[in-house]
């Protein structure tokens, strides 16, 4: 059993639990109660999680398990939805000097990235990203992904026109859920992966939720 790896949050902070239905990361949510057993895990759908208005939590993306195909394009969706960068340094400290008051930065200020970047404040919706594209800037940097109000369809539309955005308060990963072993390759190395254990271990194994045979199992991460 593993303690919550979240930066400075201190015991008792909420993790969401992120998967393609609310049902899902509720059941996901059940078994890595044992493996993250100081967060409080608050399951949401993808789509619930992109629309909360309120700073994003910390999260871990969770797979359904059944469907290993359906499970690395749920990853996928959720990778090109939710986790964006944070705006570069030289770029923060652009911004810096005109609004006043700013997240704390995350990305060290020797970082470097494009030059030039559309400061998007506030809900970004359908009308402003039409007045957005008469922009040359193709690099749209917003508060975060929650104040992005825009479907599936309209945000693949702006990546065919070579929009890429960046936030200044960027969803931070604390694993992938994947029991389907479907995430390889979609993910930073070193990203923590976190699989439900085996329904029989071991005696000996360390104690968790019993089983319907009567024996204790947690869920294994690496």
């Amino acid at each position: 059993m593993r303690r919550l790896e979240t930066g400075t949050d201190p015991p008792g902070s909420e993790v969401a639990v992120v998967a393609s239905s609310a049902a899902r990361a509720r059941a996901a949510a059940l078994w890595l109660a044992a493996a993250l057993p100081d967060a409080r895990l608050r399951p949401f759908s993808l789509s619930g999680y992109g629309s909360r208005q309120s700073a994003p939590l910390p999260l871990v993306l969770a797979g359904a398990g059944a469907d290993r195909d359906a499970d690395r394009g749920f990853f996928l969706a959720a990778r090109d939805r939710l986790l964006w960068p944070a705006a570069s340094g030289d770029l923060y400290d652009a911004i810096a000097g005109v609004l006043t008051h700013l997240p704390a930065r995350r990305a060290p200020a020797r970082d470097r990235g494009p030059s030039t970047a559309l400061l998007l404040e506030g809900n970004v919706t359908a009308d402003r990203v039409r007045s957005a594209l008469r922009s040359s800037a193709r690099h749209w940097i917003v508060e975060h992904v929650g104040r992005v109000r825009l479907s599936a369809a309209e945000m693949e539309r702006l990546a065919e026109e070579g929009v890429r955005w960046s936030a200044l308060e960027p969803a931070r990963l604390v694993g992938v859920a994947d029991p389907a072993d479907a995430s390889g390759g979609i993910f930073s190395r070193g990203t923590r992966i976190f699989r439900p254990a085996p329904l029989s271990a071991p005696s000996g194994s360390v104690s968790g939720a019993p089983s319907r045979s009567g024996r204790r199992h947690t869920p294994s991460t690496r």
